[in-house]
């Protein structure tokens, strides 16, 4: 597994994740586009264990799809990533890998620093398929992951699947997640309002 190296392959990722998020925006505000209805919360420390791949890899499995796909989008994937290491922060991984290779691939070092690898220096995380009906969004910095489908079945289905996961609602999450207990009033009620669903 390595890193893209292609400009073309990259750009044509980024369009499509411009397809699930909203440009420029991060949390507390609504991430995702508006036909996103359905909202799960997890702590961001997930990414990188053996569960989250497995669950994630079991899902991917039961809906037909092949590759799941992880981009950076911060630190900025031209001007920190690209210029530093010659690839760009994206990773497709077939759902055939193995947990440990999972592990390895989040972790590998882009070219002469390891701590810069996805799984350590990836502030804004997405995961994604080539489906556009869900998507995972991750901040580092508020520590949390927050996947979000578009139709209530489909969500069923990966919360069923991913029953060792713990998806919290946003209720549960401002109780049990130490970053956002520290979050200001209005940035709680932001969460509240957007991630209801």
């Amino acid at each position: 597994m390595a890193y893209c190296t292609e400009k073309d392959k990259f750009v044509t990722e980024i369009e499509y994740v411009s397809q699930l998020l909203r440009k420029g925006v991060n949390l507390p505000n609504q991430v995702f586009q508006s036909d996103f209805k359905y909202f799960g919360i997890c702590d961001f420390g997930f990414i990188s264990t053996d569960e989250y791949y497995e669950n994630l890899k079991n899902y991917l499995v039961s809906c037909g799809e092949r590759f799941l796909k992880i981009v950076s989008l911060d630190p900025d994937p031209i001007k920190y990533f690209y210029n530093n290491f010659g690839t760009y922060p994206y990773l497709e991984i077939s759902v055939e890998s193995s947990n440990d290779e999972y592990i390895k691939y989040i972790n590998e070092d882009p070219g002469g620093s390891p701590a810069d690898s996805i799984a350590m220096n990836g502030r804004t995380l997405v995961y994604y398929t080539g489906k556009n009906d869900w998507a995972i969004f991750c901040n580092a910095e508020l520590e949390v992951c927050i996947v979000a489908f578009k139709e209530k079945e489909s969500f069923s289905s990966f919360k069923k699947i991913g029953k060792e996961m713990a998806w919290l609602n946003v209720e549960e999450a401002l109780k049990n997640l130490f970053v956002l207990n520290e979050l200001s009033k209005n940035e709680r009620n932001s969460l509240k309002i957007n991630y209801a669903g």
